[in-house]
């Protein structure tokens, strides 16, 4: 995982703004709209990064988890699953399972199980998914 900026808040929370205008509303705002401010500039940069890296990356099991390792950290999720279409387009198959509070992590790097409940489960569908839905949904 991309690690997120550790870099203190700066005198001006968001160095993305070019409006003076805006940026005088900004910094007379009261200090938690100032912080609110300078948490979601924050989270552009580490956006930022996070895009550098992905694109850096050719390694699909890597690729993909990193984009669910990311995907958590940005919605605060205690776990994630990721499926992807097999290549007929009737299943959904299991590619990786994460989950702090129990302490799971299968897929992606790590070696899945060739047994159990997670492995196991493909979801078979009647007709293929529509193409222009297995795009947007990848």
């Amino acid at each position: 995982m991309v690690q997120p900026s550790k870099e203190p808040v700066s005198e001006n929370p968001c160095e993305f703004v070019d409006d003076p205008q805006l940026r005088a509303k900004i910094a007379s705002a009261v200090p938690e709209i100032q912080q609110y401010i300078a948490n979601l500039c924050k989270r552009v940069r580490d956006l930022a990064k996070i895009g550098a890296a992905l694109s850096a990356e050719h390694n699909l099991p890597k690729l993909l988890q990193m984009i669910l390792e990311e995907a958590r950290y940005f919605t605060n999720a205690d776990g994630g699953t990721l499926y992807m279409m097999d290549e007929d387009g009737h299943a959904l198959k299991f590619e990786i399972v994460q989950t702090d509070s129990l302490n799971i992590r299968m897929g992606g790097l790590q070696v899945i199980p060739s047994t159990g409940i997670l492995c196991d489960f493909t979801y078979r569908m009647a007709s293929p998914i529509m193409p222009w839905f297995r795009r947007m949904s990848a």
